[in-house]
């Protein structure tokens, strides 16, 4: 009751992207309370507020078409989809670490780690340039992060099977993005850049990857 409370008292004292930006950032508190008191039942309404912080950011905050638009401006959308990955992190964590996670609820919390990730890194080449030059920057380092996450976690998980797999997933996202969107909405050295360096990055990591495990093999 004191849960939808308080959701219900943030919604009415406060509207637009501040509610919005309030909900998530409570969702991240309580979730790190949760940890600290080690109570899981505070998960509960870390949550409810993340959760509803998250449905209402997609529709204004962060919305998934302003991914795709070129007339999409930074404003709160970077800090935005920063929030949205920092509290999706916290409450990920949280549930481990109090025993309460299971597969397709951390599945769900990197999709949504890895949605944040990419709204805060395209708003950094909108900050850059707010017109199509940022755009395709932003898409550009969205591309290169993908790539470079995933090579970390395949190379520092490579005794977890969760990073492996986690590492592959995000292998396969990149891959996906580049023949999808980079190759028909990029162009020109924005294109050759996203391929180039993602490719580059993810021949070394299979490189390195191969290393490892032939030498654990040994």
């Amino acid at each position: 009751m004191a849960t939808i409370t308080a959701i219900q008292a943030t919604a009415t004292a406060l509207g637009g992207d501040v509610r919005t930006l309030t909900l998530l950032g409570a969702g991240l508190v309580l979730g790190l309370l949760a940890v600290r008191l080690r109570d899981v039942t505070v998960l509960v309404p870390a949550v409810a507020f993340g959760g509803i912080g998250l449905l209402l950011s997609l529709g204004t905050t962060t919305p998934p078409t302003a991914l795709l638009r070129q007339e999409t401006v930074a404003g709160t959308f970077g800090p935005g989809g920063l929030l949205i990955a920092a509290t999706a992190v916290t409450l990920g964590w949280a549930a481990h670490r109090l025993g309460a996670a299971t597969r397709p609820l951390l599945g769900t919390a990197a999709g949504i780690v890895l949605y944040g990730a990419a709204t805060a890194v395209l708003s950094v080449g909108l900050l850059i340039s707010p017109d199509r030059t940022g755009f395709l920057v932003g898409h550009t380092l969205v591309t290169v992060s993908w790539t470079v996450g995933a090579l970390v976690l395949l190379i520092r998980g490579i005794d977890t099977v969760a990073a492996r797999v986690a590492g592959l997933a995000l292998v396969g996202a990149a891959l996906a993005k580049l023949v999808l969107f980079d190759l028909s909405s990029l162009d020109g050295m924005a294109r050759v850049a996203a391929f180039l360096v993602a490719g580059l990055i993810l021949l070394g990591a299979g490189a390195r990857y191969a290393r490892l495990v032939a030498g654990r093999a040994d």
